[in-house]
C-alpha cells in the first residue's frame, strides 16, 4: 500500500510567537502529518520561550524537533519533556513506512582547557530506519558545499561530518536550517536537501512524500508565514 506523508518544515523561529501563530494557521489549512522544527526555537534561551512557541503551536500536528546552536541545554530538556526531541533518536510513523532521525549538532566538552567536539553516532540511528520506505534526517546545521549552507559572502559554512553521514546513509530527505540566507533546495547524490528558511523571517516549507515503490522526489513548496 502506497502512503503519503505531508511535512511542514520550519526552522530558526527564534522565539517569535507571532510567527508560531502563523504556523498554526498553516497547519489548519494544509493539514500536515508532521511538523518538523529544525532548531533555534530561541535566541539563547530561556526555555520558557521555547515552551511558549510549542504551546502556541498546540497539538494540531505531531511535532518532531531538534535544538539549534542558539538553544541552551534547557531547551533540549524541554523537548525531552514534551516527547518531541528527535536528537540522536529514530522515530517511525505511518505503519513504519516513514523513518526520521535527528541531529542537533555536536556537543562541546572542555578537556585540559581545550574544547573537544563530540559527535553522536547518528550513523547507527540511520541503520534503525533502514527498513523504512522513506528515510528523513532532521539537522539544524546543513551539510557543507551545498546551496543551503552558503552565507551572503558566498562561503560554505556547513558540516563536513553531516555530509559524510548523508553520503554514506543516503536518506531520501534532509531538512535543515541555521543559515537564514540558505533557504532553498539542493541534492547530494539521491538525497534531497531542504532548508525551509528562517521562520522568524516568515518562511516555511511544505514537503509531500510518497512511500513504497514510488521513487519520485519529494514535492517541496516554500510558503510565507
Amino acid at each position: 500500500m502506497n502512503l503519503n506523508l505531508r511535512i511542514l518544515a520550519i526552522s530558526d523561529i527564534h522565539g517569535d510567537v507571532s510567527k508560531a501563530r502563523n504556523v498554526k494557521d498553516v497547519i489548519r489549512e494544509k493539514n500536515p502529518d508532521v511538523l518538523v522544527i529544525a532548531g533555534d526555537l530561541t535566541s539563547f534561551g530561556p526555555a520558557s520561550i521555547a515552551a511558549d512557541v510549542l504551546d502556541t503551536l498546540g497539538e494540531s500536528a505531531k511535532v518532531l524537533a531538534v535544538a539549534g546552536n542558539t538553544d541552551p541545554e534547557s531547551v533540549s530538556r524541554l523537548l525531552d519533556s514534551r516527547g518531541c526531541n528527535l536528537h540522536n533518536r529514530s522515530v517511525k510513523i505511518k505503519d513504519d513506512k516513514f523513518g526520521f532521525v535527528g541531529f542537533s549538532g555536536p556537543s562541546a566538552y572542555s578537556v585540559l582547557g581545550d574544547t573537544v567536539l563530540s559527535y553522536e553516532p547518528i550513523h547507527y540511528k540511520m541503520d534503525e530506519i533502514r527498513s523504512c520506505s522513506r528515510r528523513v534526517m532532521v539537522s539544524h546545521i546543513p551539510p557543507i558545499d551545498t546551496k543551503v549552507d552558503q552565507v551572503f559572502s558566498g562561503h560554505h559554512v556547513g558540516s563536513e561530518f553531516l555530509r559524510d553521514v548523508i553520503e554514506g546513509a543516503e536518506p531520501d530527505l534532509v531538512i535543515c536550517g541555521h543559515i537564514h540566507e540558505g533557504k532553498g533546495i539542493d541534492r547530494i547524490g539521491n538525497t534531497l536537501i531542504v532548508n525551509p528558511g528562517a521562520s522568524c523571517d516568515g518562511y516555511a516549507a511544505l514537503i509531500d512524500l510518497k512511500s513504497d515503490d514510488d521513487e519520485s522526489d519529494p514535492v517541496v513548496e516554500f510558503i510565507r508565514l
